[in-house]
């Protein structure tokens, strides 16, 4: 999988934000919230393809925290950035 490159994190009022461009249906834009354990994963992984154990990899390398969290908490996020179309 591969972080869509056409997106990029913009700093709103203090606060890391992805615009997705609406789909066409409707005049509404989401904006994508990220914490900074997710502004991390999308810096480093959005040069190219990832697996979720490369997310994974990297939040216990940064984080110190164990693997099973860590293969968890990148499953999750690889999860919701899937279901908001960020990824191709």
């Amino acid at each position: 999988m591969r972080i869509n490159p056409n997106l990029k994190i913009r700093n709103v009022a203090g606060e890391n934000v992805v615009i997705m461009p609406n789909d066409g249906t409707s005049d509404l834009t989401s904006v994508l919230s990220l914490n900074e354990s997710s502004k991390f994963l999308w810096e480093k992984l959005s040069a190219g393809e990832f697996e979720v154990a490369d997310a994974a990899a990297l939040l216990v390398a940064e984080y110190g925290i164990d693997e099973v969290l860590a293969k968890s908490d990148a499953a999750a996020w690889v999860n919701q950035l899937s279901q908001v179309g960020a990824l191709l």
